[in-house]
């Protein structure tokens, strides 16, 4: 079951504070066809991709009923919206916000989806790598194992693989569990482990963020419950933490807790009564409500925190044809300004916003399904918005720490000559390492132990640009030589 968040409008008036600004706006379709864009990564400041659906690429004929839709990614110029080109990649989707994409740490694209097999209800996982222009690296298929599966993160590991995480029919005595797969580098299936809240339980898992202490809080909503389970690298379950409970029947859809500043959380949910409430509250490191509470006829969920404390949210009333706000919230719940997306060229009905990329400059992209006006077909939905005044992303520099390793920054070593024809070696480092060193497409070309030293000869490598992870001790280094 999946909810996705409306644009919402309503009448509110803020002073404010920064200079907000619609850079650009894309609607359209891929043909005639149903279109929906279901993840977004914003990739650097001039590329923004999306993986997208859409009907015009059909589907296999053992379905007689026609709804699933073919997997495509779309690359952007994030300074203008203008389309470079629109891709048609492998697989098969169902018509629902079931697909994600992240970066991986050579630069390449990880997209997962649910996978549709011979009808629409047979669905499973497909996991992909490609290189960014939508060519095929690997392609992991998971046929086993998963009913109902649903996508809703990815986010790299800290030794170059992909966290997966997701909900499915429960195997451990819920109805539904929430998952959390590990695929390695080269697109090999590593783990999976799941959770569940008990017996009875339906869980939708919604968020996964690296933890300050080297583990990894995955959060979402366990029936009534915004709910919070802290696992380690490895997956394993460490504590868990409810920061909200509503009386049943009602459900907490769309629950999210992300880490702030100072060692604290914020925690959101749109509660299914009969008048959807938002909650949305700051809760301290011993897990005490600070502030906060239910928002009587409002959605809305938390998106992403700074390092000053301050907070992004997405905000609106219930009604389903009025707009959203985008609002900052200083570490005390003051606002800071709340700035409503214009509508300017969407259809009023049915338009939602599937994810949500943060660049960490102070800008956003927003991606979803909007429908085409004058008729009942979704189209691609494509929104960037300058001047939210966070210059910051929590995941770009805390993804690469663990209890037992630490990411030095790539500065801090360096690989000379560069570029090069025969050889490198490396500045900063003494005594013995291991080295791993990359293609620009992703394959692995070169593992050797070796000493600072020692030159390391790639005369054999095809020119190119090549990146490299080193381990020493416990300490993981990364980062580009260019082969001539």
């Amino acid at each position: 079951m999946i909810r996705r968040l409306p644009l919402l409008i309503f009448t509110f008036s803020v002073s404010i504070g920064f200079t907000q600004t619609v850079e650009w706006q894309r609607q359209f379709s891929i043909g005639v066809s149903i279109s929906m864009a279901s993840g977004v990564l914003f990739y650097n400041e001039s590329i923004t991709y999306s993986a997208i659906g859409a009907r015009k690429w059909g589907y296999v004929a053992q379905n007689p009923t026609n709804t699933a839709l073919g997997i495509g990614l779309a690359k952007i110029k994030s300074n203008s919206g203008d389309t470079i080109f629109v891709r048609r990649i492998q697989g098969w989707t169902s018509g629902i916000s079931n697909m994600k994409i992240h970066k991986s740490f050579e630069g390449n694209l990880v997209i997962a989806s649910v996978s549709v097999g011979d009808t629409i209800y047979d669905s499973q996982i497909l996991i992909q790598k490609v290189d960014t222009n939508g060519n095929s690296i690997w392609v992991l298929p998971i046929t086993d194992g998963y009913d109902s599966p649903q996508i809703s993160k990815l986010i790299p590991t800290n030794d170059g693989g992909t966290f997966v995480l997701g909900s499915a029919i429960s195997t451990i005595g819920g109805f539904q569990d929430w998952f959390l797969i590990k695929v390695g580098f080269n697109g090999q299936l590593l783990w999976s482990q799941r959770y569940s809240s008990g017996q009875n339980a339906y869980c939708e898992a919604n968020n996964i963020e690296p933890l300050r202490n080297g583990n990894y809080m995955i959060s979402g909503m366990a029936e009534p419950k915004v709910w919070s389970v802290e696992v380690n690298g490895d997956g394993n379950y460490v504590d868990e933490h409810p920061f909200y409970e509503t009386q049943l029947p009602y459900l907490n859809f769309g629950a999210v807790v992300r880490q702030t500043h100072y060692k604290s959380f914020v925690a959101s949910g749109e509660i299914e009564s009969p008048i959807k409430n938002y909650y949305f509250a700051r809760f301290d490191s011993a897990y005490n409500k600070v502030w906060g509470g239910e928002n009587v006829a409002r959605v809305g969920k938390v998106i992403a925190t700074s390092s000053d404390g301050k907070i992004l949210t997405l905000e609106g009333k219930f009604i389903i044809n009025d707009t959203i706000f985008l609002k900052v919230y200083n570490f005390d719940s003051t606002l800071v300004w709340s700035y409503p997306i214009p509508r300017s060229g969407i259809s009023p009905q049915n338009a939602t916003i599937n994810d949500v990329a943060f660049d960490g400059l102070g800008n956003v992209v927003l991606c979803g399904t909007a429908n085409k006006p004058a008729s009942t077909r979704d189209e691609l939905f494509f929104m960037k918005i300058s001047g939210i005044g966070l210059a910051y992303d929590p995941l770009a520099d805390t993804i690469w720490v663990s209890k037992k390793e630490k990411i030095r920054n790539q500065t801090i070593i360096s690989a000379f000559p560069n570029p090069t024809t025969k050889e490198i070696r490396f500045r900063g480092l003494q005594g013995s390492f291991q080295i791993w060193l990359y293609s620009s497409e992703g394959k692995l070309v070169l593992c050797k132990k070796t000493v600072a030293d020692m030159p390391l000869h790639i005369e054999t490598l095809a020119p190119g640009l090549y990146s490299y992870r080193i381990k020493q001790g416990d300490l993981w280094y990364s980062g580009r030589v260019m082969k001539e």
